[in-house]
């Protein structure tokens, strides 16, 4: 094993084998980092409940659709995992052996110093198969010196009961820092610790470190790379016009199988040295990612970037009706300031659905979350609602609240919904509306209609004021 300068070995904890840009190259980046300080740096080679196959089994309308997609473009996304596989095997330096259990690592005869945790979200137990932490991820499996660099959560609030389970896992590390603020509040409310709000070790490295990763040049001449890995909305108008001032083509690197523009030119195989590559030579970005952000930072390139998800706004359609039917309403991005003013609060789940890309989800399903301690803050009688069940955007400690009435509502929506279907039984019968041919309809064009991500579904069509409308969410079709 090579030695680092000041003969210490380091053991790191993080996601590298998910073939996912930001995961790759966050564990290359915190390797290079920790290499820079003169530590040797090795990434342990747990591998854990992520499968990377392509195309996986169909158990779900949504994977079968899924498998299909990928089925026509098998070519080009098995060069794309090759690639990811190359790149972590001639840019990550990983143990010799493959752990698959905290009982293999807790046997083995570790050479380090130093066991580091982080970045990613290797905190986040929501993403694991049975909800809790990995032990792993904290080093519980050695009585090593151990630090966190930028590990993260994926959530503003811990799910209920597991703050002493984190307390204990904590109290072997020497030092602590997390990615996000939320983090930071997380570990304070639960191990009475402070921890550091770091960097992203993205951007520890410098342009010149990237650009050595980089592979040459894919595409020839200047271009506009456009890079979303949820659904476009907001930047697709800014990539249109971009498009028509400049006069430059469109790549478009396939996190979102959505097409962002006509002609834009999709790219299936990007590894992480071509993902790089490909914002390295870019006259322009447009992106809705995180990392797609720090990459175009790094490389200076003129960047439109709308990281927090379109998915969590109001549809461009429900606006229109709200505004042509004269009904007033305000738009807001976070709960804290608005909660003092409102009568009635309607909490709703982050819908898993919507994101394409199943990381983004886990890193947006904790933007709301209410807690008691917000509540301090509304009126008296404000009313919460739910219509249950809930994943973790209402704490438990709220529903003692007298203002929670969300159980309450759902046992009178047993009785609205029994009502309903009464009465409904007992209607006249109506002729049958014809059926639509599938094929001979206009395709919903709207990027965040069902028909986009379930391409099983046939275009269905509504007269909505004399109007052709998606029967699926009522957008103007042609």
């Amino acid at each position: 094993m090579r030695k680092g300068r000041i003969g210490l070995k380091a053991g790191l904890l993080t996601f590298y084998h998910l073939h996912h840009y930001g995961a790759v190259l966050q564990a290359a980046a915190t390797q290079r980092a920790l290499a820079s300080l003169g530590w040797d740096c090795e990434i342990i080679d747990y591998f854990v409940n992520q499968d990377i196959r392509i195309l996986k089994p169909p158990t779900t309308p949504g994977r079968a659709a899924s498998d299909a997609y990928n089925t026509l473009h098998y070519p080009a996304l098995k060069r794309r995992w090759q690639r990811f596989e190359a790149f972590s095997r001639d840019h990550l330096n990983l143990t010799p052996r493959r752990y698959q259990s905290r009982e293999e690592l807790c046997a083995a005869s570790l050479p380090y110093d130093l066991l580091v945790s982080g970045s990613d979200q290797i905190w986040n137990p929501t993403i694991f198969p049975d909800q809790r932490f990995d032990p792993v991820f904290f080093g519980a499996f050695s009585p090593l010196r151990k630090i966190a660099y930028a590990p993260s959560f994926g959530t503003a609030h811990l799910p209920e009961g597991m703050e002493e389970e984190l307390k204990a896992y904590l109290a072997g590390f020497s030092h602590l820092s997390v990615r996000e603020a939320a983090g930071r509040d997380i570990i304070r409310d639960a191990a009475e610790r402070e921890a550091e709000v770091v960097l992203d070790p993205t951007l520890l490295l410098t342009a010149e470190d990237w650009a050595a990763l980089a592979a040459e040049r894919t595409v020839r001449g200047e271009y506009i790379l456009c890079y979303c890995i949820s659904r476009s909305g907001a930047l697709e108008p800014y990539i249109r016009r971009l498009a028509e001032e400049t006069g430059l083509p469109v790549v478009q690197l396939c996190g979102t199988r959505h097409k962002l523009h006509p002609k834009a030119k999709l790219v299936f195989d990007a590894g992480p040295a071509e993902f790089l590559s490909l914002f390295r030579h870019a006259a322009y970005v447009c992106t809705n990612s995180f990392h797609g952000t720090v990459f175009s930072v790094q490389f200076q390139k003129p960047f439109f970037t709308a990281v927090s998800p379109r998915e969590l706004a109001v549809p461009d359609y429900m606006r229109a009706f709200m505004q042509e039917n004269g009904m007033r309403f305000t738009e807001v991005t976070g709960l804290e300031a608005v909660i003092p003013q409102l009568d009635v609060l309607y909490m709703t789940r982050i819908q898993r659905e919507r994101f394409v890309d199943p990381l983004e989800y886990e890193r947006n399903k904790g933007v709301y979350i209410l807690t008691r301690r917000k509540l301090e803050r509304a009126k008296e009688k404000m009313l919460v609602m739910h219509p249950l069940p809930r994943v973790d955007e209402i704490a438990v400690d709220v529903d003692d609240d007298p203002r929670a009435v969300y159980f309450e509502q759902a046992r009178c929506g047993m009785f609205a919904r029994m009502s309903l279907l009464s009465d409904l039984a007992n209607q006249p019968r109506l002729d049958r509306t014809p059926g639509v041919e599938i094929g001979t309809k206009p395709v919903c064009r709207n990027p965040r209609c069902i028909t986009q991500t379930q391409p099983y579904l046939p275009p269905l069509v509504k007269k909505v004021g004399g109007v052709d409308c998606c029967a699926f969410c009522d957008a103007a079709l042609g």
